[in-house]
């Protein structure tokens, strides 16, 4: 695993707990997925819209393209084959 690019220990656990909570939440590892491709997307919009910013925009939306594919791949105990 890679190094945590925030420092704060405590921060970091706390993150990974938030999410963890999140996904828990959640009934499939592809839906969740799928969700987090749709706030890249939203992001790129924003980059696109309130910053004019088509760097970021092409980034964000790189990165909600990625995460829809592995959605398309990612099947959990709950996730349909």
């Amino acid at each position: 695993m890679s190094k945590p690019l925030i420092t704060d220990t405590n921060k970091h656990n706390q993150d990974l707990d938030a999410i963890e909570g999140i996904m828990d939440s959640i009934p499939t590892y592809a839906y969740f997925l799928e969700l987090v491709a749709e706030v890249c997307s939203l992001k790129a919009d924003r980059m696109h819209e309130g910053w004019q910013n088509e760097t970021l925009e092409e980034l964000w939306n790189h990165r909600a393209a990625v995460l829809l594919e592995a959605s398309f791949n990612a099947f959990g105990p709950n996730d349909e084959e």
